[in-house]
């Protein structure tokens, strides 16, 4: 089993510090059907983690439609408490494929915030920072939802 270390050594070994306002991330759920669906969450002016409000609306999902897989495109990895939410959502849902990418670590200095993402990468979610393929991807996620362009 990998571990965070493993999987992104050159950002955990960078001294950059982030500072970000808020998170937000688009979403990608095939459902058995092979159907999909996409979405899009911010913390920006919600009292909830963008994460937490996705796994409230997978949640609500499953009494309908049950997803096969969710892929979740991230500006920034989960906090501490979020990945630990996202951890105890997929030991739930086990049959679900999950996979996070996303273009920064949060925090990845901070003990608390680097065991989250351990925790992450040793329930066999999927993690990944961003590489050409999965830009693509969130560009087309983008376009689904929003067709006109406008981000926000």
């Amino acid at each position: 089993m990998s571990t965070i270390q493993e999987k992104c050594p050159s950002y955990l070994s960078s001294n950059r510090e982030l500072s970000l306002v808020f998170s937000e991330l688009w979403g990608d759920v095939t459902f058995q059907d092979g159907r999909h669906t996409y979405f899009h969450r911010q913390s920006k002016g919600n009292p909830q983690h963008a994460e937490i409000q996705v796994l409230s609306y997978l949640s609500k999902l499953q009494d309908g439609h049950r997803p096969r897989s969710v892929h979740l495109y991230m500006n920034v990895s989960p906090c501490r408490n979020c990945a630990d939410a996202v951890v105890r959502f997929h030991r739930s849902n086990g049959d679900i494929s999950l996979a996070l990418t996303f273009s920064s670590l949060y925090a990845h200095h901070g003990e608390n915030h680097r065991q989250g993402l351990e925790a992450l990468a040793e329930s066999g979610i999927q993690l990944a920072v961003f590489n050409e393929n999965q830009w693509e991807a969130l560009a087309h996620c983008i376009q689904v939802i929003n067709p006109a362009g406008r981000v926000g």
